[in-house]
């Protein structure tokens, strides 16, 4: 399934070389995926459920096809125009045929808790690892981001997200286990997620 999307990017060139900044990019994910797969000889998919799912306890977390809907999905939706009384259209036909490790999964709020909790608790990675992953890199340029989570609000750690009909955000304090988890099934901004919850936190 990876694989199908290379070619697309066969003609792609490097913004700058590995190591020498940071932006950014969702094709970066779609590759390291296709890495993972490479190394491990494992399909995505199945490496992930193994060594991250299935240690974490997320029972309700994967990828949807589009020609079969899990169990209690949510479908996802988008405004027709500003004015609510116009309704809204199904997002269902604009989803990718399956996810990828660039987008496109589905979870809950107690798995994405979850989540939190094994990594913090070393279950996924070492200690050090954590670490690296979550701390921003200054000397790549990013004053936010570390390797794949974003800094919030000083000592909060996590990443939103969205997608046609999806908006997202969640976050996490190392000291504290505290987790914030905000899932909606329609479209919206991220950064009117990330203030909400900032808002839920200050109350």
């Amino acid at each position: 399934m990876i694989a199908d999307y290379l070619p697309m990017l066969a003609d792609d060139r490097l913004a700058f070389e590995p190591g020498a900044q940071w932006g950014y990019s969702n094709t970066g994910f779609l590759v390291m995926g296709a890495l993972l797969e490479a190394v491990t000889g494992e399909e995505y998919e199945t490496y992930i459920q193994t060594h991250v799912l299935k240690p974490a306890g997320m029972l309700d977390t994967g990828w949807p096809e589009l020609d079969r809907v899990p169990q209690n999905l949510a479908s996802t939706y988008t405004p027709v125009s500003d004015d609510p009384t116009d309704g809204f259209v199904s997002d269902r036909y604009e989803q990718v045929v399956k996810g990828t490790p660039a987008g496109g999964g589905f979870s809950t709020l107690d798995d994405m808790a979850r989540f939190a909790r094994a990594l913090l608790q070393g279950q996924l990675l070492s200690p050090e690892t954590v670490q690296l992953m979550l701390s921003p890199k200054p000397e790549l340029g990013s004053e936010a981001y570390g390797f794949g989570a974003q800094l919030f609000w000083g000592d909060w750690v996590g990443h939103t997200g969205g997608g046609p009909g999806t908006v997202d955000f969640f976050g996490f304090q190392v000291k504290t286990g505290d987790i914030i988890v905000v899932l909606a099934n329609q479209v919206g901004e991220t950064m009117e997620v990330v203030e909400s919850a900032r808002a839920f936190l200050e109350h």
